[in-house]
């Protein structure tokens, strides 16, 4: 970057190819309910190594991003000083597919979806609402995950 805001020598701003990656950046924490701009109650998630428009990324070295989990797309996550991975900059802005309010009960709803009976969540896990089941799983065909 040539803006001085990275310590990452180079200058990847509109060179080489656009090529869509997964995001790597870390795990999820489901904050408490916020209140949105229109008034209304917000779930509020953050990531522990966020990744925004215009930051260097570089090749995720996570040896669970094999060719089959990730379905041939590149993984990548932010770059730090010194790294050797770097291969580009993010030029658009990230999209949140759909995070169901509990990771347990997505993986029922998950497994439930390809026909795998694994009951119902345990208290005090709730199963997710039949609309945001139906959300999250369109999400996960539209990802190529079902």
């Amino acid at each position: 970057m040539t803006d001085n805001t990275s310590a990452i020598a180079g200058s990847y701003a509109g060179s080489g190819p656009v090529i869509e990656c997964i995001l790597d950046e870390g795990a999820p924490t489901y904050a408490a309910t916020s209140i949105g701009q229109n008034g209304m109650l917000l779930k509020t998630v953050t990531f522990a190594s966020q990744l925004e428009e215009g930051m260097v990324v570089a090749l995720s070295n996570d040896t669970a991003n094999t060719y089959a989990a990730t379905e041939g797309m590149p993984v990548v996550e932010k770059a730090a000083n010194g790294e050797s991975l770097v291969i580009g900059q993010i030029v658009s802005t990230p999209e949140l597919k759909r995070f169901p309010s509990s990771t347990n009960a997505a993986c029922y709803a998950a497994l439930k979806a390809r026909g795998v009976d694994a009951g119902y969540p345990k208290a005090p896990v709730l199963p997710i609402e039949e609309a945001e089941e139906k959300a999250m799983l369109a999400g996960f065909r539209e990802l190529g995950m079902l």
